[in-house]
């Protein structure tokens, strides 16, 4: 159970604990502000932060989009099957990843995009998830073409 430090210890008063998760959907964006809920409409104008973090991942590989797709899919930001779909599709990059086929493996992110595209005008991913994904398939093209 989340508690407060006060001087004397800890504070018998209700705690609660928020969270988000704010994904920057491409590595060269940068956060300016962080704005924060109004402290007098929370608890008596008591509010603490004790930590805010910003961090891009970018995508190594294949199975890094196979596990952010997993992430999204949590949180509701892709439908089933779009994920079953995107996931299949991305089996085939890990392979072409394995042999070093840059060509095969920018074709097969080429065709991620068209997957992309066609799941998010489809309505079967958020606006959000869909440029998540395609920064990070944007991103893992030019690192294969290099």
């Amino acid at each position: 159970m989340p508690y407060r430090n006060s001087p004397s210890g800890q504070d018998g008063l209700a705690t609660y604990v928020y969270y988000t998760y704010v994904p920057l959907d491409h590595p060269d964006k940068m956060v300016r502000s962080v704005t924060l809920p109004d402290a007098d409409t929370i608890d008596k104008g008591r509010i603490h932060i004790f930590d805010i973090a910003i961090k891009y991942a970018a995508p190594k590989s294949g199975a890094d989009l196979k596990t952010r797709i997993t992430q999204l899919a949590e949180e509701g930001a892709i439908h089933e099957q779009a994920v079953y779909a995107l996931n299949v599709h991305l089996t085939a990059v890990n392979q072409f990843e394995k042999k070093n086929d840059s060509e095969k493996v920018v074709k097969h992110l080429q065709g991620f995009h068209h997957l992309l595209d066609y799941y998010g005008e489809n309505g079967r991913l958020t606006d959000a998830a869909y440029r998540v994904l395609k920064a990070d398939t944007d991103y893992l093209i030019r690192k294969w073409q290099l």
